[in-house]
């Protein structure tokens, strides 16, 4: 009897680490042999850099041209795939991105990149095949200064759909099967200046998390790499930091913007009068910003309403985990009285 207790109370701690393990699990990647296809791109003669791995093409003003690339499916059966030619952004993690097609473009977003190829295509790829396929670029009709940005972006579709192909689906994760390409598109050697600027500050939420959001803009056709970011934050017209943050290898789109947020470790927004202070250094120079702000009961009460860690308690979570603990420490007791009875009677 004694070694079945020990069964269970094994098999019981089993049970709570699996469960946990479960429940913890919230990311996972797309790996490489998930992705059956590549793309190559096809340089056309006016290719700046044969080594670059992207197009890197230098336009006179008004021309058109084919701008091709090479899909090769490696799969045994035929796939089904999206090409977007979409404009380069700066998403809230601050990376360059590729792949979003429906944010409205910074308003010193000169060209979109979208805007001078010709619309999305969807194909099919026979198995173990390859496919060529071309797009129309016609370029600015004026000589413009620095670079336009952005990429052909590839996702496969469900055929039963015609939907962007996911993994994972079963444990809410919305991985989708996609290859990216860039394009830099260049008219003159002529490269603006980098300018940076800080504009609203305000409360709001960060994957469901309270947080500030400060909003930065780089309002120059030029990239900005190698990016740090360090913040502070106080009540105004006083000196106690009361929230920071410090992020490095972030990179900035041409004539983008986006949310940078300084995470409030869950604690409740209040309502009330701050200051900022934040350094952005990058490999195009350095700024410093200082910024007064204000956040509003209405604002504070609507985002602590919304926020994960302050009003949404997963009670199911900790009562399933209670439940096992406590069968656990159930079977350890009734575990040790059995021991103590055999030790009895022995004697």
């Amino acid at each position: 009897m004694t070694k079945n207790l020990k069964k269970y109370v094994l098999f019981g701690i089993l049970s709570l680490v699996t469960f946990l393990g479960l429940l913890l699990k919230t990311t996972s990647l797309v790996h490489a042999e998930d992705v059956k296809f590549s793309v190559t791109p096809i340089y056309p003669s006016n290719q700046i850099d044969s080594a670059a791995g992207y197009y890197k093409l230098k336009v006179t003003p008004g021309m058109e041209e084919q701008v091709q690339l090479a899909i090769q499916n490696t799969d045994n059966k035929k796939i089904r795939l999206k090409i977007t030619p979409n404009a380069a952004i700066t998403n809230d993690n601050g990376n360059i991105d590729y792949s979003n097609s429906t944010k409205k473009p910074d308003k010193t977003l000169q060209y979109p990149l979208n805007k001078l190829f010709s619309g999305a295509q969807t194909i099919t790829v026979d198995a173990n095949s390859k496919k060529i396929v071309s797009f129309t670029l016609k370029a600015p009709q004026e000589t413009f200064s620095g670079q336009i940005l952005g990429g052909f972006y590839v996702t496969q579709l469900d055929k039963q759909t015609n939907t962007p192909l996911q993994k994972d689906k079963a444990v809410g994760i919305t991985n989708q099967i996609s290859y990216v390409t860039g394009i830099q598109l260049t008219s003159s050697d002529t490269m603006p200046a980098p300018e940076l600027k800080l504009n609203q500050v305000q409360a709001g939420l960060r994957n469901g998390h309270t947080a500030l959001l400060a909003n930065l803009q780089n309002v120059k056709a030029n990239t900005i790499g190698e990016v740090k970011i360090k913040t502070e934050v106080r009540r105004a017209d006083q000196k106690k930091v009361l929230f920071k943050s410090s992020n490095s290898d972030m990179s900035i789109a041409p004539n983008s913007n986006f949310n940078y947020s300084i995470g409030l470790q869950d604690q409740a927004i209040q309502a009330g009068k701050y200051h900022l202070d934040m350094t952005v250094d990058s490999n195009k120079g350095k700024w410093h910003f200082s910024k007064d702000f204000t956040i509003t009961a209405k604002d504070a009460k609507y985002y602590n309403g919304k926020a994960v860690g302050q009003t949404n308690p997963n009670w199911l979570l900790y009562s399933l985990i209670a439940l096992l603990i406590l069968i656990i420490i159930g079977l350890i007791i009734l575990l040790f009285r059995r021991r103590n009875k055999d030790n009895s009677t022995n004697n």
